[in-house]
Formats: C-alpha cells, sequence, structure tokens
C-alpha cells in the first residue's frame, strides 16, 4: 500500500520545472516545500515585480472531490485572513487543470530549520517570548472562529524582528458565531499546540544529564510560573477559557524572569 501511495505521488506530483511560468503570471523560482496535500513554490509576480508564493493542490489529492473541496475552503479561508503576521491572499487560478492560489512571500528561516539545522537555542525568556507573540495572532484567528489547527515549528517564521504563522492548510472556520462544544475543542487544541511549540524552545537550551528518559517537569529546570502555564496549555491543570487568560499567563511568566 505504501508502495502504490508513493507510485502514485511519483506519477502524478511531480513539481513543476523551475523557470516554468504559471497563468502567464508567476515565474516559479523554486520548489519550498511539499506537504500532505500542497506543493509550494517560490515565485515571481511577473507583472508586480515582486516575490511571491503559489501553493497548488497535488495533483494526486485532486483525484477526491474532499480534497478538492479541502483546498476551496483554504482558498476562502485566505481571502479573510487580514493580518500584518500573515501570509495575504493574491490570487487564485487554474493552470493547465490544476488549482493554484498565490499569497504574499515572508522573507525570514523557518522555526524548524532553526532549531534542527542551525541548532539555535532559546532561553526560558526568549521562548516565552517567541510564544507569545504566537499567542497574539492565534487570539486574532480564534476572534474571527478560525482555528489553526497546524500550530508546529514548520509553520513559523522568524525574521530579524517578527514571528510569523504560516500554512493554513488544516485550518479551520466555525460559520456559527455562538460557542460550541466543537469550538472550545478546537480552542484547546491550539492551545495545547502552543504548549508543545513552547517545550520544543525550551528543549533547544537543554543538556541532558542523565541516560534514563524523564518527563519535562523533571527534567526542565523552569520558573514557576512557566510550568503552570505549560501545564494549562497541555492540559495537565485546568485548562485555559480564552486567549485573554493565556496571554495573562505568558506574561506572569515572562515577569518572572530575571
Amino acid at each position: 500500500m505504501r508502495f502504490l501511495k508513493t507510485l502514485t505521488r511519483w506519477i502524478y506530483d511531480r513539481p513543476l520545472e523551475e523557470g516554468t511560468i504559471v497563468a502567464n503570471t508567476y515565474q516559479i523560482k523554486k520548489l519550498i516545500g511539499m506537504g500532505s496535500y500542497g506543493i509550494a513554490y517560490l515565485s515571481f509576480d511577473l507583472p508586480e515585480n515582486r516575490l511571491c508564493v503559489i501553493k497548488q493542490l497535488r495533483p494526486s489529492k485532486a483525484l477526491f472531490k474532499r480534497e478538492r473541496k479541502r483546498f476551496a475552503t483554504e482558498v476562502e479561508l485566505m481571502k479573510r485572513l487580514r493580518h500584518p503576521l500573515m501570509p495575504r491572499y493574491l490570487g487564485d487560478f487554474p493552470f493547465k487543470g490544476h488549482s493554484f492560489y498565490a499569497m504574499t512571500y515572508i522573507e525570514g528561516e523557518n522555526l524548524e530549520e532553526l532549531l534542527f539545522s542551525k541548532k539555535e537555542r532559546f532561553n526560558e525568556k526568549e521562548a516565552l517570548m517567541l510564544v507569545r507573540d504566537i499567542a497574539e495572532i492565534v487570539n486574532y484567528l480564534h476572534s474571527q472562529h478560525i482555528f489553526h489547527s497546524d500550530l508546529r515549528i514548520p509553520n513559523i517564521v522568524v525574521t530579524k524582528d517578527q514571528v510569523y504563522l504560516i500554512d493554513f492548510g488544516l485550518a479551520i472556520h466555525q460559520s456559527n458565531n455562538a460557542q460550541t462544544e466543537d469550538d472550545l475543542k478546537l480552542r484547546q487544541d491550539d492551545y495545547y499546540d502552543l504548549g508543545d511549540l513552547l517545550l520544543f524552545l525550551l528543549y533547544s537550551d537543554y543538556t541532558q544529564k542523565s541516560k534514563k528518559a524523564l518527563p519535562w517537569t523533571e527534567e526542565l529546570v523552569l520558573r514557576v510560573e512557566t510550568k503552570v502555564l505549560l501545564k494549562r496549555l497541555l492540559g495537565i491543570e485546568e485548562q485555559f477559557v480564552n486567549g485573554q487568560q493565556v496571554q495573562q499567563a505568558i506574561h506572569r511568566a515572562i515577569r518572572q524572569q530575571k
């Protein structure tokens, strides 16, 4: 089964070659990444004389109605987003029977690359400040009844003075303004991801002292407010109800740093 999936992707999902002109507008500069259902390219917007990103629905996924609908939902969601720390929607279009949309390019370094390739380390205060910035973006999304559902380190871009959130392929927009059980669960899922992100950053500055694997509560030496924040984000202790509570807890933890 895995071989068949790999063969299908190889047959259907070959990336466009560098230099390809898409829809008489975008010139492919390089492949940025191939996700589970999308292919992203750094491109040059010829009429506007600027770099941008175009995303293509994987041709193998386009064979299925559910995936086509999911991609269309992502496009509609991107149209709604108006935040300086997120990519901005530029347009959607077909090309040779395939579905694409374009968005602004954010020039920076992927957090995953910083942690694993460049071995960058974040101390407790730096980790908290980065998560504070992401939490502010998440609060904006939640205010629009949008839940990112994929707050992982590959989806965070860091520049000299800002942190950006990208990739809304798994995001969910709840059209009903009334808060439902689904909303609460989706909200808690994003908060859990924030906690997971914070742990990733904190472990970047951790040196293992024992061969025995221990839980983070025993391995990491953290100030009290940071531990409380993590436990609540991860659902170990009473969960946060809203973004204001999350922000207040993060600020308390930052104030406790030297």
